[in-house]
Parts: structure tokens; C-alpha cells; sequence
């Protein structure tokens, strides 16, 4: 009786642990924004035009770009929060030439001569071809 007492307990055991490691994975939900402080080494940064609830890319945000074979990853300041430190996440895929946001909103982005003129909810930006594509490099100390 000992035995199956112990297999029992084993099954069940064995049971509730393969029902947990089955359950389905929650997605990770980002907001807009972002507060971390992104990337401390990056291949290219600068200024570029940007503006809040108008095209008229009347604003200045500053922008870090990390940059890999297929992809560049471009961290940019929030422009609908200057009074804080906030940040806008993109990838720029470079076979497709198309942006995506890290939060999967909508990103409309039309090239304009050797620019993307880039639109995602409220904001806009004019995010220049350079720094996507090319950049410095960090020695790492």
C-alpha cells in the first residue's frame, strides 16, 4: 500500500508541474513609452526632427541607434514628454525597409529622398537613412 501511496503522490506531483509548464505564456504588453535607459554602447546618435500632434516636425529629439546585420534598433526621446526622460522604441528592418514600434502600433513611414518620414499615434519623426545604416564604433573598456 506504501508503494502506491508514493506513486500516487509522484503522479500527481508529476502532473501539476507538467500543467503549470503548460500553460500559455502571457504576452509582454510594453507601453509607448519607455523609462530604461536603452543601450550604453550604441553605433550612432545624434539629433533628428520630430513633433507631437502635428506634421510639421517642429521639435528636436535626440536618438541612439544599435545596428545589426538584418535590423537596426533606434531608441528616440519622447517628444510628447520633454519634461521627462522617455523613450520610443523602433526596429527598422533593412531587407523590408520597414519600421515596427516595440509596442505593435501601427507605424506608417514613407521614404522621403534619403529620409523616413516616420508616424506612430500622435508622434512623428524624420529619421534619416545615415543613422540607420551607418555608424561609429565604442572600444569597450
Amino acid at each position: 500500500m506504501k508503494i502506491k501511496n508514493n506513486t500516487l503522490f509522484g503522479i500527481v506531483g508529476i502532473a501539476l508541474v507538467l500543467a503549470g509548464c503548460a500553460q500559455k505564456e502571457e504576452e509582454i504588453v510594453y507601453g509607448k513609452t519607455t523609462t530604461h535607459k536603452g543601450p550604453k554602447f550604441f553605433d550612432n546618435s545624434g539629433t533628428l526632427r520630430c513633433s507631437s500632434k502635428s506634421s510639421q516636425l517642429d521639435d528636436v529629439c535626440d536618438y541612439r541607434s544599435v545596428q545589426t546585420q538584418s535590423h537596426t534598433t533606434i531608441w528616440i526621446e519622447d517628444v510628447a514628454s520633454p519634461d521627462l526622460i522617455r523613450y520610443r522604441i523602433f526596429r527598422f528592418d533593412r531587407e523590408s525597409k520597414k519600421f515596427t514600434a516595440r509596442t505593435r502600433e501601427p507605424v506608417k513611414s514613407t521614404p522621403k529622398g534619403s529620409r523616413y518620414k516616420v508616424h506612430v499615434g500622435d508622434d512623428y519623426y524624420l529619421i534619416s537613412h545615415r543613422s540607420l545604416t551607418e555608424g561609429y564604433s565604442y572600444k569597450k573598456n
